[in-house]
């Protein structure tokens, strides 16, 4: 039986067909969006999140999720998978919650956590990673088991 991906872009007229080159400020609230949606897939409601938390993928090491701030408005979170003592990708996000985007705020969040990314090309980078990562993600939790199995 083939393997399907799950989890893909519903409607992807925001999007770039070439999304590694820096674009539109639109184009990068676009992805801020789908960011919010996959992440909130992934995690369920923000407002019930757990200050640590780990997140059992299939075939993945353990997704980590660590509350850095919260505020009426605003959830930062830093995430990635461990791997030992290092977690990878390590992005700090910012989630606003009026809005229902998600953007990817600084990388290596535990090396650098004050350097942020520099404007439309760092952010445009960060959020396209962060965009693909959560996309793998989802599709890793989503996935039968012998397609996790053979990815």
């Amino acid at each position: 039986m083939p393997c399907y991906g799950v989890g893909m872009v519903t409607n992807s007229s925001a999007l770039p067909k070439d999304l590694f080159a820096p674009r539109t400020f639109v184009q990068l609230m676009g992805i801020y969006e789908r960011n919010y949606e996959r992440l909130v897939r992934l995690l369920g409601d923000p407002s019930g999140l757990e200050p640590s938390q780990a997140l059992e993928l299939p075939g993945l090491p353990p997704l980590t999720v660590e509350i850095k701030a919260r505020s009426r408005y605003t959830l930062e979170l830093v995430l990635g998978h461990r791997f030992g003592d290092e977690r990878l990708p390590d992005l700090l996000v910012r989630l606003y919650h009026d809005a229902r985007l998600v953007e990817a705020v600084a990388a290596d969040a535990q090396r650098f956590p004050s350097r942020p990314l520099a404007r439309l090309p760092g952010h445009w980078q960060a959020n396209i990673l962060l965009y693909k990562w959560l996309e793998y993600c989802e599709t890793s939790r989503l996935a039968p088991p012998a397609c996790a199995a053979a990815a």
